[in-house]
């Protein structure tokens, strides 16, 4: 999709020109990629002579909206906050990546009041990071969020 909102219209072939050339990727894995993005509905295509020419039809931010949507409703049953756990429960995460993000929790923020289990789980956020980092021995756990 980088390619396609980079140059607003591509053909299989420059996409495929303009990827990496590591790992070397096959016409066909591409093109199927870009069928998948097209039933999708992320991309549309019009036919040039015998090339189709594809072109976005979402945005970044969109794209990135509707990704989330189906990875909530698909791995977690619909629960953003079963989402927002699993992510401060990742043992990789360290109370320093969350600097600052309970700011970015409130209702008057987000435009909306729908906001309440997500509130829930972001209040909860600080507190269980800085807990897992104490049980790591960080120093860095209560000044991460001061």
């Amino acid at each position: 999709m980088d390619v396609f909102w980079r140059k607003d219209t591509a053909t299989v072939q420059q996409v495929l020109d303009a990827l990496p050339e590591k790992p070397a990727l096959a016409y066909n894995s591409v093109l199927t990629t870009v069928r998948i993005l097209e039933a999708k509905g992320y991309l549309k295509h019009e036919k040039d002579g015998r090339a189709h020419i594809y072109s976005p039809i979402v945005g970044r931010k969109e794209a990135s909206k509707l990704e989330v949507q189906r990875l909530v409703h698909r791995f977690f049953g619909n629960s953003h906050e079963q989402l927002v756990l699993n992510v401060i429960e990742d043992e990789s995460l360290d109370a320093s990546e969350l600097g600052g993000s309970g700011s970015y929790w409130t209702a008057g923020e987000m435009g909306h009041d729908r906001i309440s289990s997500a509130a829930f789980a972001a209040s909860g956020c600080r507190a269980h990071v800085e807990r897992r980092a104490r049980r790591r021995g960080s120093r860095r756990a209560g000044m991460a969020f001061a």
